[in-house]
């Protein structure tokens, strides 16, 4: 079975599952309510995955962007009555500008450090929200958001909204993946290889990242949005920096470029905690335990899922992906 059909195929069993599951499950318990949680984390994963498994730049500030998009959510919805998919779409803009303003700065550094700025970001971020009482509500949060609405529909029904959520996220892994499987993908791929090859063989590097940075961000954005419209409420302490390790974990489980496992991924450590009943203090430690077991024990993460032991033979090298790469855009500027 070639592996893109293997891939396919575990991504189909994923959707079905996540079609099927609200059968087997009350919709007021702890078991549908992880499922829906899931569905909305799987967006800002999907996002982590597209730039530190494509572009190979890790984050920790990616939880900020999650704030961001959640509380425009609220504050929109709440004080000024704007329309829920209004709000979602100005917290997407929010995002991609706040995004710009980081990137630019940042992705001119490279591993630990841009790592080291984007936490500090996430750390700004996060005392602006308890600090500013007066627009913020500090650590008291904003509570009384309405459920989500669209073109009259109501989605205040919980089994309405886990459908919309995970359409949505359907419909993002899929166009995501046509992405990366066009010139943006390759050119990410030579960029994670070798950034200076790339660069030397006339890739664009800085447009590339800061393209795929602007995109995670804005699937954060997304993401946040839809958990306010899930929890109703929203405080300082849901995007802290232990949401952004959660984050990096599950894109680590995913494989770091497997778009196809990043629902999987999502709903094995959504579900994790709550079958080991962990919570506060012993759940950043099985945080911490998770990542140092992922990367001496998993480094692959859920790939082995759709990879044969032939699969995990040497990858071609940087340079031929570099070629590849400027050949779609020497072909592209042709046209």
């Amino acid at each position: 079975m070639k592996a893109d059909t293997r891939n396919l195929s575990v991504f189909a069993g994923s959707v079905c599952l996540v079609l099927l599951f609200p059968l087997f499950s009350k919709t007021t318990g702890v078991v549908f309510s992880t499922m829906l949680s899931a569905g909305v984390y799987s967006i800002a994963v999907l996002g982590m995955v597209i730039f530190m498994g494509y572009a190979g730049q890790p984050s920790l500030g990616h939880s900020a962007f999650m704030a961001i998009g959640a509380y425009t959510t609220a504050i929109l919805t709440t004080r000024y009555g704007a329309s829920p998919l209004a709000a979602m779409l100005i917290g997407i803009l929010l995002c991609l500008l706040c995004g710009v303003f980081v990137g630019l700065p940042l992705l001119r550094l490279r591993g630990f450090y841009f790592a080291a700025g984007t936490l500090a970001f996430g750390l700004l971020v996060q005392g602006i929200l308890v600090s500013w009482f007066g627009f913020t509500k500090g650590d008291s949060g904003i509570g009384g958001i309405p459920p989500f609405s669209f073109a009259g529909i109501d989605f205040g029904n919980r089994l309405s909204y886990y459908y919309l959520v995970w359409a949505v996220a359907v419909l993002l892994v899929l166009l995501s993946y046509n992405m990366l499987n066009s010139q943006v993908g390759r050119a990410l791929i030579a960029i994670h290889g070798d950034e200076v090859a790339a660069r030397s063989m006339g890739v664009n590097t800085g447009l590339w990242k800061m393209f795929a940075f602007l995109v995670s961000v804005a699937y954060a954005g997304i993401s946040g949005s839809l958990l306010a419209h899930y929890l109703f409420f929203v405080s300082p302490s849901q995007f802290g920096v232990l949401l952004a390790a959660e984050l990096i974990i599950m894109s680590l489980l995913a494989g770091g470029t497997g778009i196809h496992l990043v629902f999987w991924a999502t709903i094995l450590w959504r579900f994790l905690p709550e079958l080991t009943a962990l919570s506060g203090e012993w759940r950043s430690f099985f945080v911490g335990a998770a990542i140092l077991v992922l990367l001496l024990v998993f480094p692959d993460g859920l790939q082995f899922l759709t990879s044969r032991r032939a699969d995990y033979a040497p990858k071609p090298s940087s340079g031929a992906w570099v070629v590849e790469a400027r050949e779609g855009e020497g072909k592209r500027a042709v046209e």
